[in-house]
């Protein structure tokens, strides 16, 4: 499909209703493309943009979703040409996880020394675990969720001072990091 901007003047209470029904027609797992119902998934992909120039002021909404399997009442797009690459993750994904794998292999590295992480890098870690969510793909979201839980247990046990379970749990979730690498990437 190709790409289409559309650029009317409307007053505010028709672009309130455009926006609703756009909306709605996420909400139901579809919209509307050059006359087309297709089937859209979880977003993986939000930007919005908001400026003043002059005399106006500039809102722009961006956001990219992926096609599903053909829903009822909807169609699939014609194939590309050429295969494009797996889904690629916002930058802001990327280093996010970036992230999270420096904070993990050095927490981890703490536990496995028989000391306690520090509280800084633990809260830290948690709240990008958290956040990170948003982008995970839908392939492997529910691998990335046990995984989250699991590292929140090991968290929970090396604040305590159980570093025995702790350093358990680290091997846990190291094995569950390349099984989920084996079977995702």
């Amino acid at each position: 499909m190709s790409k289409k901007s559309v650029q009317t003047d409307i007053d505010l209470k028709t672009l309130a209703m455009e926006l609703r029904q756009i909306a709605s027609q996420l909400e139901q797992g579809v919209i509307e493309v050059e006359g087309a119902t297709v089937a859209v998934g979880e977003p993986l992909f939000l930007k919005t943009k908001r400026k003043v120039k002059e005399e106006r002021a500039y809102f722009t909404l961006a956001f990219k979703v992926p096609l599903t399997q053909t829903a009822p009442g909807t169609i699939t797009p014609p194939p590309a040409r050429r295969q494009s690459p797996a889904v690629e993750m916002p930058p802001a994904g990327r280093s996010m996880k970036k992230e999270i794998a420096r904070l993990w292999k050095e927490v981890s590295g703490r536990i496995n020394a028989s000391a306690q992480p520090g509280g800084g890098d633990a809260a830290k870690l948690r709240r990008l675990l958290d956040e990170y969510r948003l982008y995970t793909p839908a392939a492997w979201a529910a691998d990335w969720q046990a995984c989250g839980a699991a590292v929140n247990r090991c968290l929970d046990a090396a604040m305590a001072g159980d570093l025995a379970t702790a350093s358990a749990l680290v091997d846990s979730v190291n094995q569950q990091t390349r099984n989920c690498h084996r079977l995702h990437k």
